[in-house]
């Protein structure tokens, strides 16, 4: 999939009734960071944000186990963790002050 096409994709978030407030702000800050990603970052900010947080590719693809082990899905943690606190499930662990200030500089946010 080329940039273009990941520019223009739709994000799609289901709201589920029966779960918390909690878990709702979570899921949708989480899906947030991933339009943020897609909208602003240059590969060379996906490969600095890799690099700084040990990963070693960026995109997500079917077959591996989940968003969490790739920079996207990090960097969606971590915009997560950003906006509201909530805990970073990613391979990345915890969002530190240096992450926190890096998000800062690269995103509208």
């Amino acid at each position: 999939m080329s940039e273009a096409q990941y520019a223009t994709s739709t994000i799609v978030i289901w709201y589920d009734t029966s779960r918390s407030d909690t878990t709702w702000a979570g899921a949708f800050a989480h899906e947030l960071g991933h339009a943020v990603s897609y909208v602003h970052f240059s590969n060379d900010q996906m490969n600095d944000w890799n690099a700084k947080r040990g990963l070693a590719s960026w995109r997500w693809v079917p077959g591996t186990p989940n968003d969490f082990s790739v920079g996207e899905g990090d960097f969606a943690e971590a915009f997560m963790s950003y906006l509201i606190g909530h805990q970073v499930r990613s391979v990345g662990g915890p969002l530190s002050a240096a992450d926190s200030a890096w998000i800062a500089a690269h995103t509208p946010f």
